[in-house]
C-alpha cells in the first residue's frame, strides 16, 4: 500500500505551516499517534525544528528514521510556506523520505467530514490580505471532497454571490469576510472547522501516499496562486514609485 519503506508500517510525518498556528503529526501508515501545534502565533521558524525533534524522540525515532512527508503547500503564509517546504525538502535529502503534497484548502474543506451531517459542498476561504480571498468548492465524494473549482484569488463578495444556495462555507476567511458572508445567506459551518487540521493532513497524505501520489523534493512547492508581494513588487513590469 505504501510503496518501499525501512518500516512497516512506516514512519511518517504530516505538518501544515500555512496558517500562524503551525502543526506537526507524527504517525505509523494510516494511524496518528502524536500532534503538537506551535506556542505562539507565527513562530514557525523558532518552533518547527524542536516541535518535530520532540515528535520523533516521543516515539522513540530520530527524524532520519521517517519514510514519509505528508506536506501542506497552502495557499496561505508566504512565510510559513516556505519555511514548511524547505524543511520537507531538507529532511527528505536527509532520510530519503517520500514527499506528498497536500493542498491545504481541500484539507480544510475536508474537516466538514467530521460532522453528523457533512454538506454535499463546500467552499472555503481564507484571507488573502488587500481585501481578496483564497477560495476553492469541493463536491463530497464518499469519505472525501474533490475540487470542482479553484483555488483562486477572489473578491469576497462575488465569489460568494456565485455560489450554489446548498453550498455551505468554512475557513479562516469566514470572520475576515463576515459581512459578505452574511449577505450571501450561505451555511457556515462551526469555527472549530475553520482551521487546517493537522490530523486531516495527514490522514489524506496517507491516502495520497498509498495511491502513489509522491513528488521528488524539487518537485514540492508552495500553492501560492499569486506570486509574493515582494515579487510583484520587483518584477520589470510593475510601476514603480517615484
Amino acid at each position: 500500500m505504501y510503496g518501499r519503506s525501512r518500516h512497516n508500517p512506516p514512519v511518517c510525518l504530516a505538518w501544515d505551516t500555512s496558517t500562524d498556528f503551525g502543526a506537526i503529526a507524527i504517525g505509523r501508515g494510516a494511524r496518528t499517534l502524536a500532534t503538537r501545534t506551535f506556542c505562539g502565533p507565527r513562530r514557525h521558524a523558532v518552533e518547527f525544528v524542536p516541535t518535530l525533534a520532540a515528535l520523533c524522540e516521543a516515539q522513540g525515532v530520530t527524524p532520519e528514521d521517517v519514510d514519509q512527508l505528508y506536506v501542506g503547500v497552502g495557499p496561505g503564509s508566504f512565510t510559513g510556506l516556505r519555511i514548511g517546504i524547505a524543511v520537507a525538502r531538507t529532511l527528505a535529502l536527509v532520510s530519503r523520505a517520500k514527499i506528498v503534497a497536500v493542498p491545504t484548502l481541500q484539507a480544510v474543506a475536508c474537516n466538514a467530514l467530521g460532522l453528523a451531517d457533512p454538506p454535499e459542498r463546500v467552499a472555503v476561504i481564507i484571507d488573502a490580505h488587500r481585501n481578496h480571498a483564497y477560495a476553492a468548492v469541493y463536491q463530497r465524494a464518499g469519505a472525501e471532497y474533490s475540487q470542482v473549482r479553484g483555488p483562486a484569488e477572489v473578491s469576497p463578495d462575488s465569489f460568494l454571490a456565485s455560489l450554489d444556495r446548498q453550498t455551505a462555507v468554512v475557513g479562516e476567511g469566514v470572520a475576515r469576510f463576515r459581512g459578505a458572508v452574511d449577505a450571501s445567506g450561505l451555511r457556515v459551518l462551526p469555527d472549530r472547522l475553520f482551521p487546517p487540521d493537522v490530523e486531516v493532513v495527514y490522514r489524506l497524505g496517507a491516502q495520497r501516499a498509498g495511491d502513489g501520489g509522491f513528488v521528488g523534493p524539487r518537485e514540492l512547492v508552495p500553492q501560492y496562486v499569486r506570486p509574493p508581494e515582494a515579487e510583484e513588487t520587483w518584477r520589470p513590469d510593475a510601476p514603480r514609485a517615484r
